[in-house]
């Protein structure tokens, strides 16, 4: 039987101790991974002293803006690379935020690696998926590349076009 490990990362500036909620059902195949600063509000032992069978990992991080989104961004990456290419085990990682700015990242190592990412709000909805569709790109993503292909085939943005609209001495 093929035992999956599923390493939890917490931005717990983000989702505080509500995230950590369910932690106490994981078992010994499951990491979490704490992502923390100093300007965190208070941290609940009993919900930390309380995960169950998992092993606990934290990780104080500068205090800066962006600092635990940035750290918890590239320790996934360090995750993806160590633990997703040995293929001796599967692996899944999650990342426990309610910040929908891990959803490029997310979806950049599903389609680079074909790594098993999701992003949920707390561990006891780990058997949700991420609200965007894996198959579909952001709406703005969308709109930006229909637009683009829009002004390509047109022809609007030749050169020529381009400056006489920007001269006014449109014809």
């Amino acid at each position: 039987m093929n035992i999956i490990k599923v390493y939890y990362l917490i931005d717990f500036e983000n989702v505080g101790c509500e995230g950590l909620n369910g932690c106490e059902k994981l078992g010994e195949s499951d990491y979490i991974h704490l992502f923390y600063t100093n300007n965190n509000k208070k941290i609940d032992l009993d919900i930390i002293s309380n995960h169950g069978a998992a092993k606990l990992i934290t990780h104080k991080v500068p205090t800066g803006k962006q600092s635990a989104d940035m750290h918890l961004g590239s320790y996934l990456g360090y995750l993806v690379g160590a633990k997703h290419m040995d293929q001796k085990e599967s692996c899944k990682f999650v990342i426990v935020s309610k910040d929908t700015g891990y959803d490029p990242i997310i979806q950049f190592w599903k389609t680079e690696k074909k790594a098993k990412v999701v992003r949920i709000d707390k561990i006891s909805n780990k058997q949700t998926k991420n609200k965007q569709k894996d198959n579909k790109p952001p709406r703005r993503a969308a709109r930006q590349h229909t637009w683009g292909a829009f002004f390509i085939y047109s022809g609007i943005f030749s050169q020529t076009r381009w400056r006489k609209r920007k001269s006014g001495n449109m014809v």
